[in-house]
């Protein structure tokens, strides 16, 4: 079927595209005007108000305006989490603008400019891919420490990966949440050999884009999801779920202390000595050994264990102390206080489940894996940023809706 193309279609998909590069894009950030990232956020919060004002009665819209009033409030009486103004606005805009395009493609059926976004980002990851394995061939390891170099105070070395289009240090830690749609599409037997060739190349540079971020939670957290969405059926929700507790129960047995040993030995042995996920696997040998946190595993637990604290004797308005700064869930809890936090949680569910009426049965599993990976690392990891919420709330239902579009059929 031929496709009418409007003078307004065209000129939201050359907008869509236009903020989503310079937001996504590390090297729009070293290109006048184009740095110039409040100016982006600010034309993708008046979107709505052209293409699809309905957006603003929706449900989870009034909860987000009341998180971010909440948020507002917090940051006025002394709040010691949120920074700046810059940093709320930046909070906000990365869980609405990707609302905001997802509602358009969804409620709209907006199939060209779901075409169109895939193939800008996809273009966008592959260049942030070469890019970031060209400069760690030259430095390995290069955007782990680029990030600590930051933290310290010196931005140097981000500063010149960001002129050349490398990645940060978020990117690699948001991938796994992508994984399972890209392995969707390479197990769509409706596709051509091409299509499916094509899902493979990518997923494959999604390995090694998280492997170049060097952060032991995302590649640990790519291989297990990864692992799962391969063994998914496609048919239904609960014949998934149960396929995978069934052999959870029929592996437990063999899972002991001396098999989980030579595991991490084994995998231990097979990196290089300053890989950041070989001191990870050291610290859960020890960890197991004697039966008590050790090491990194020891630090973070203990700064979950801050926030949570911190949350649970200021349960109402949350408090201005100091959080543990680890975990993006725990840190807000601790922050806002119940008063904050429900809003925060209800604009999520209400947001992670508007796709859901809009997917095929048989592809469903696969979002929810994408969501758990999400949340999993939203809890161990404190990634509340664009990278994660766009690929979340945007990039991942949008490219299953691109799988069920394309195939046009029940079972994968």
């Amino acid at each position: 079927m031929r496709i009418n193309i409007s003078n307004k279609t065209t000129s939201l998909i050359a907008v869509v595209i236009l903020i989503v590069t310079c937001l996504s894009f590390p090297m729009a950030k070293s290109i006048p005007i184009l740095n110039r990232r409040w100016l982006f956020q600010f034309i993708g919060w008046g979107l709505p108000v052209i293409v699809c004002s309905k957006v603003f009665v929706e449900k989870r819209c009034l909860y987000l305006l009341l998180y971010f009033l909440c948020v507002g409030i917090n940051f006025l009486v002394g709040d010691s989490y949120f920074k700046s103004v810059q940093i709320i606005i930046e909070e906000i805009s990365c869980l609405f603008i990707p609302m905001v395009l997802a509602y358009i493609i969804f409620r709209y059926n907006n199939e060209l400019l779901l075409r169109w976004l895939l193939i800008c980002c996809a273009l966008l990851f592959v260049y942030i891919t070469a890019a970031t394995f060209a400069i760690d061939m030259l430095t390995p390891g290069i955007v782990r420490i680029a990030t600590s170099m930051q933290f310290g105070g010196d931005d140097t070395l981000i500063r010149m990966l960001e002129r050349i289009g490398a990645s940060n240090y978020y990117l690699p830690h948001a991938l796994p949440v992508l994984a399972p749609a890209l392995i969707a599409g390479i197990r769509t037997k409706q596709f051509s050999l091409s299509k499916r060739l094509i899902f493979g190349v990518l997923y494959v540079l999604t390995l090694v884009l998280t492997y170049l971020g060097r952060g032991a939670t995302a590649i640990l957290l790519i291989v297990g999801i990864s692992i799962i969405s391969f063994l998914l059926s496609g048919k239904t929700l609960n014949n998934d779920i149960l396929k995978i507790g069934l052999l959870f129960l029929l592996i437990s047995p063999l899972i002991n202390t001396d098999f989980e040993l030579k595991v991490l030995d084994m995998l231990a042995n097979s990196m290089d000595s300053e890989n950041a996920l070989q001191s990870k696997i050291r610290d859960t040998r020890n960890t197991i050994i004697y039966g008590e946190a050790s090491g990194d595993i020891e630090e973070r637990t203990d700064l979950y264990k801050q926030s949570s604290f911190l949350g649970i004797n200021n349960i109402i308005f949350g408090s201005n102390d100091n959080t543990g700064g680890h975990s993006g869930i725990l840190d807000r809890f601790a922050t806002l206080g119940i008063v904050g936090f429900i809003p925060y949680m209800l604009f999520l569910v209400g947001q992670l489940k508007f796709p859901v009426r809009y997917l095929s049965r048989r592809l469903r599993s696969f979002y929810l894996c994408g969501v758990i990976a999400a949340i999993a690392m939203l809890f161990l990891k404190s990634m509340s940023n664009w990278e994660m919420w766009f690929i979340l709330l945007c990039i991942l239902p949008c490219t299953l809706r691109y799988i069920d579009v394309s195939s046009q059929t029940t079972e994968v």
